[in-house]
């Protein structure tokens, strides 16, 4: 009897050790994740785009886009108002990991957490008629109210570890505050100086800046209403130039390359924007050498503007229909 005894408490206490086992692993897993999860969360507070792509298995391909979208600065993303904006909003992001929320499923090799993102509510601030300039815009941002989003982070187990696999989706909801780019200032800003025209109730065109000085400002921005929709533009897209300054819109080429390209850069929901009406022209010693109908995407050439004029300053410029300019850039044959 003594021996049947024995039997069963050794028994129920191998299966005591081995729940206790599967315990302890299953713990250990979820103490990685949860560690995992706070050096990815961080790399996306810091806006970190190397460290996402290392703790990810999904985002290499998209290293460019987000080193340009990340990199708070005027530039071809940012205008120079636009960056001081996102740049104090992203300096209050911040988060929390519901610890209890980690999922693991062993036999799968997959995990998720949850993760509570927060930042300034940025969308309050662009109705407060109080603010009248860009610094002020900015200084609110530290006492506005948050703005919360929930994440589900989910991982995978590879042959390098956890991976994040969902971090395009994640960074999407994370960093969702910095399309605030897309917000026109003027409509952020009481008083904003804008000029505005509009024409047989097609649309109403707001441009930021002004063009009619000689030192006008190359944080401009053209912003058109549609019945239904909008389309801001608020940059552009050089190619083939030797340099370009975004700064200051100027660039140079050397003589023997046979053209460069240039296309302003926009944002609209409108999924088939009509650009008819639209045109560009090219100048040199103040006479135009080259135009282009219904686009905003061109390609300058020395066969185009003529051998002739492939030398010196070619100023290109954009217009709307309504003939106002949206953008202009000088590019120096060297």
């Amino acid at each position: 009897m003594n021996s049947n005894i024995r039997k069963i408490t050794c028994v129920v206490l191998a299966g005591v050790l081995a729940a206790q086992a599967a315990g302890c692993a299953k713990s250990h897993t979820e103490k990685e994740i949860n560690e995992l999860a706070v050096e990815y969360c961080n790399a996306v507070v810091c806006l970190d785009v190397d460290a996402m792509i290392e703790l990810s298995e999904d985002l290499e391909d998209r290293r460019s886009d987000l080193e340009r979208e990340l990199t708070i600065r005027k530039g071809d993303v940012y205008t120079e108002e636009s960056a001081q904006f996102v740049s104090a909003i992203a300096d209050t992001l911040d988060y929390e990991i519901d610890k209890d929320s980690v999922s693991v499923n062993e036999k799968k090799g997959t995990a998720e957490v949850t993760v509570t993102f927060e930042y300034c509510d940025y969308e309050e601030l662009i109705d407060d008629v109080d603010i009248t300039d860009i610094d002020q815009l900015t200084d609110a941002v530290s006492d506005a109210q948050k703005t919360k989003t929930d994440v589900t982070i989910e991982f995978s187990e590879t042959d390098d570890g956890w991976k994040v696999t969902d971090t395009e989706e994640v960074i999407g909801e994370a960093l969702e505050f910095t399309s605030a780019r897309f917000i026109s200032i003027g409509q952020a800003i009481t008083g904003y100086e804008v000029y505005a025209v509009e024409r047989d109730n097609f649309y109403n065109l707001e441009i930021i800046g002004d063009f009619r000085e000689m030192d006008y400002d190359p944080s401009y921005r053209v912003l058109i209403r549609y019945e239904d929709n909008d389309i801001e533009f608020y940059g552009e897209s050089m190619g083939f130039t030797d340099e370009f300054d975004f700064d200051t819109n100027v660039g140079s080429i050397s003589a023997d390359k046979e053209y460069f390209s240039v296309a302003l850069t926009y944002n609209t929901e409108i999924s088939d924007p009509d650009f008819t009406g639209f045109y560009a022209t090219v100048e040199h010693d103040g006479e135009i050498v080259e135009s282009f109908g219904d686009t905003i995407d061109i390609r300058v050439s020395q066969s185009g503007v003529g051998e002739g004029n492939w030398n010196g300053d070619l100023i290109v410029s954009f217009y709307e229909p309504g003939g106002c300019l949206i953008w202009q850039g000088t590019v120096t044959v060297v």
